[in-house]
């Protein structure tokens, strides 16, 4: 397993309980807690600094994994949750989705919106405040706010960030993004 520890829990259609490991290079082990047995699939691209995993919680992709690469490209992947298939997933940057210059680098975050929500927001990391939106609903990619209206680069997301739900307190739904690099700083994300 590399030092990038990415895992999600999914459940085949059949109900059955796996977990998708980040390991190393291209690949994604697979651990399915019934047989206790691991299986490997290969990513259509390598993921690195900024990868991000996330179970798609509708639409075309519904139950099957997102894996966002990472190391300065704009691509992705999805894992099919039954048969393993990996297929290449919505491309992230360009012109037809969140912007020309677009790529996911170090200190890149993945949140869901809200629970229940088809759509997540993607902060793309790489010092950039720069952010997307996932809809899961179609299966893309598109421009999102930008994560500070002031031109810090105190709010530029970089390697050690890390966001998280607040679950509770003046606002339950949100997510608060600390920056990372040594910075003192974070955001709070209202959906």
């Amino acid at each position: 397993v590399n030092s990038v520890s990415l895992n999600v829990q999914f459940k085949t259609s059949g109900g059955a309980v796996k977990q998708a490991i980040y390991t190393t290079s291209n690949q994604v082990a697979i651990f399915d807690h019934a047989t206790r047995n691991f299986s490997l699939v290969t990513l259509t691209a390598t993921p690195g600094t900024g990868m991000q995993m996330l179970l798609v919680p509708s639409g075309p992709e519904a139950g099957n994994v997102l894996v966002v690469h990472g190391n300065g490209l704009a691509s992705s992947s999805i894992i099919n949750r039954d048969t393993l298939a990996v297929t290449a997933g919505p491309v992230i940057g360009g012109v037809t989705a969140c912007g020309n210059a677009v790529v996911v680098g170090a200190g890149a975050q993945l949140l869901s919106k809200s629970p229940g929500s088809s759509k997540a927001l993607l902060l793309v990391g790489g010092g950039t405040a720069t952010s997307c939106i996932y809809d899961a609903a179609a299966n893309t990619f598109s421009p999102g706010p930008v994560v500070s209206a002031t031109p810090s680069p105190g709010f530029q997301l970089s390697a050690g960030s890390v966001a998280f739900r607040t679950q509770g307190g003046l606002y339950p739904t949100a997510s608060i993004v600390l920056s990372g690099a040594n910075k003192n700083v974070w955001s709070t994300y209202v959906p």
